[in-house]
C-alpha cells in the first residue's frame, strides 16, 4: 500500500540546496579538469550560486546581497574583462559581488515600484552633485586619446553611483545602519587579519597575495595589503572603518555584540595598518583619529579619561612596531617620495594646456609622455600620486570643482548627522566626517584609483544620506 507524504517548507528548501550545491561543485570540478581559471573565478561564482539560494530560503534576500555589496570593499573578489595593456588608473571592466548584486537589487526594485510598493527618493543633496562629476567625466570624452579607457572608468563611476542610489533608498531604520556597522566591522576584521597572516607568512603567496618585501637600508621587511592585495590600498581601507570601530565603542546605544566586535576589529585594524607601511596610511589614520576625538569630546560621547587608555593603547602597537615605523620614515626610500614630484608637474602641464576639460578622464597615462618637459624627462611614469591633480588633469576645472562639490555634499549629511545628538546618527556621524578628512588628506598622496577605496566613499554618501534623513524623519515626528 502506498503512503503518501507531506513534505514540509524546511525540506524542500534543504533539498533545492543540496542539489544546487550538488550541481555547483559538479559544474566546477568538470570545469577545472578542463581549463585553469584564476581561484577569483571559482571565488566568485561559488558565492553567487550558492549563498544567493539560502538568503532566498531565508526570506532575507535584500539584505543578504547588501552585506556583499559591504563586504564587497573588503573581499574584493571581481574578475576583470577588457583588460587593456596600458598602467591606467581602471585598465578592465571588472564584474564582482557588487555588480552581481545589483543586477538582482535593480530587479527587485523595479518589480516593487512597477506594483505600486515602493518609491523613490531622489536624494538630491547628494545625487546631483555625484552626477555633474559624473557628466564632467563623460564631458572630457571629447579630449580623449584612448575613448575605450574614458569608458571603462565611466562604467565604474556609474556602477558606483547604481550601488549608493539603491542604499540611500533603501537604508531606512535604525536596524539597519546597526546591521551595515556590524559588516563593515566585520570586514574590517577579515582584512585585518589576511594583513597579519600575509606578514607573518613570508613568502606565502595565494590567489595572488602574499608579502612584498622592502628594503629600507640594511633591513628588509615585508609589507601586506591582506585580501585587498597592494598595501597603499589596504591603508586606504582601513581608516575610515577603524573610525568606524571607534564610533561603534563610544556610542552608549550600541549591544555587546557590536561593541565586542569593535574592541577585537579595532586594535588588529591598527596593527595592519602599521604593517602596510604606508606613510599616506598613517597620516591619513592621525588626522582622521585628531578629528573624532576633537568631535568627540565635543559632543561628550567621548572624556578625556577615555582618550588616555586610547591613546596608551595605540602607544604600545606603535612600541611594539617601532624599529620598521622608524626605518620607514627615516631610512632612504631610494627616490619614492621624490620621484612623484615630476609626476604633479606633468599634470600640471596638462592642465595648462586643457584647462576646462582636461586630456580625458582615465587617460593620463596615454598622454603623459606628451607633457614631459626638460625637468621631468627620464622621470618615473606612473598616474600622477594626488587624486585632486589626476581629476583635474582628466577632467578639468570643471571636473574638479565637481568632485570637490560632491565630496562637501557627502561632509555636510555627515555633520548634520553628527549635529543630532542622537545616540546612533552623532557618533556615526562623527565617524563619518572624520574618514572623510582622513580620505581628502590620503588623496593629497595617492592616486586613490582603487575600486575598493572608491566603492567605500561611496557608500559612505549612501549612509550619510540615508542617516540624515532618517535623523529628519525622527525629529519631526518627536
Amino acid at each position: 500500500m502506498m503512503h503518501a507524504y507531506r513534505l514540509s517548507k524546511g525540506t524542500w528548501i534543504l533539498g533545492t540546496l543540496s542539489v544546487a550545491v550538488g550541481l555547483v561543485i559538479g559544474a566546477f570540478v568538470i570545469g577545472l579538469s578542463i581549463v585553469d581559471p584564476p581561484l577569483e573565478w571559482f571565488l566568485l561564482l561559488v558565492l553567487a550560486s550558492i549563498l544567493a539560494p539560502i538568503a532566498v530560503g531565508a526570506g532575507k534576500t535584500k539584505r543578504f546581497l547588501v552585506a556583499l555589496i559591504v563586504l564587497d570593499v573588503s573581499l574584493k573578489l571581481d574578475i576583470q574583462l577588457f583588460s587593456q595593456p596600458i598602467n591606467a588608473s581602471v585598465d578592465g571592466l571588472w564584474v564582482s559581488l557588487t555588480s552581481l548584486s545589483l543586477l538582482v537589487l535593480y530587479g527587485l526594485w523595479t518589480i516593487e515600484l512597477l506594483t505600486g510598493r515602493a518609491k523613490i527618493d531622489p536624494c538630491v543633496s547628494v545625487s546631483l552633485p555625484a552626477l555633474c562629476f559624473i557628466a564632467t567625466g563623460l564631458l572630457s570624452v571629447h579630449n580623449s586619446k584612448a575613448p575605450i579607457l574614458s569608458a571603462l572608468e565611466l562604467a565604474l563611476n556609474a556602477e558606483l553611483f547604481l550601488m549608493y542610489f539603491y542604499l540611500a533608498n533603501h537604508l531606512q531604520d535604525l536596524d539597519d545602519f546597526r546591521f551595515i556597522s556590524r559588516v563593515l566591522l566585520a570586514g574590517l576584521l577579515i582584512v585585518a587579519l589576511s594583513i597579519l597572516a600575509m606578514y607573518f607568512l613570508e613568502g606565502f603567496r595565494f590567489m595572488g597575495l602574499g608579502g612584498e618585501t622592502l628594503e629600507m637600508g640594511s633591513e628588509r621587511f615585508v609589507r601586506s595589503g591582506g585580501l585587498l592585495k597592494h598595501p597603499n590600498v589596504a591603508a586606504t581601507y582601513l581608516v575610515p572603518i577603524s573610525m568606524m570601530a571607534l564610533a561603534i565603542l563610544v556610542s552608549v546605544s550600541e549591544a555587546n555584540f557590536g561593541r565586542l566586535l569593535a574592541l577585537v576589529s579595532l586594535p588588529l585594524g591598527v596593527v595592519a595598518l602599521i604593517l602596510t607601511f604606508s606613510r599616506g596610511g598613517w597620516v591619513s589614520f592621525a588626522v582622521a583619529g585628531l578629528v573624532f576625538t576633537l568631535l568627540a569630546l565635543r559632543r561628550k560621547l567621548l572624556r578625556w579619561q577615555h582618550v588616555v587608555p586610547l591613546i596608551a593603547v595605540l602607544g604600545l602597537l606603535v612600541f611594539l612596531f617601532h624599529e620598521p615605523i622608524l626605518h620607514r620614515l627615516l631610512v632612504d626610500d631610494y627616490g619614492s617620495a621624490l620621484s612623484r614630484i615630476p609626476l604633479s608637474i606633468i599634470a600640471l602641464n596638462m592642465i595648462k594646456a586643457h584647462p576646462w576639460i582636461g586630456v580625458g578622464i582615465n587617460n593620463f597615462m596615454v598622454v603623459v609622455k606628451q607633457y614631459l618637459t626638460p625637468g621631468t624627462y627620464g622621470a618615473w611614469l606612473a598616474p600622477v600620486h594626488n587624486k585632486y591633480l589626476l581629476v583635474w588633469s582628466e577632467t578639468g576645472t570643471i571636473g574638479i570643482l565637481s568632485f570637490i562639490l560632491f565630496y562637501l555634499a557627502i561632509g555636510k549629511e555627515a555633520w548634520q548627522c553628527y549635529k543630532s545628538d542622537h545616540p546612533v546618527f552623532s557618533p556615526l556621524g562623527a565617524a563619518l566626517l572624520a574618514g572623510l578628512c582622513g580620505y581628502a588628506t590620503h588623496m593629497m598622496l595617492d592616486r586613490f584609483g582603487s575600486r575598493s577605496a572608491l566603492q567605500l566613499l561611496w557608500l559612505i554618501a549612501a549612509i550619510a544620506y540615508s542617516m540624515r534623513r532618517l535623523r529628519d524623519v525622527l525629529v519631526g515626528d518627536a
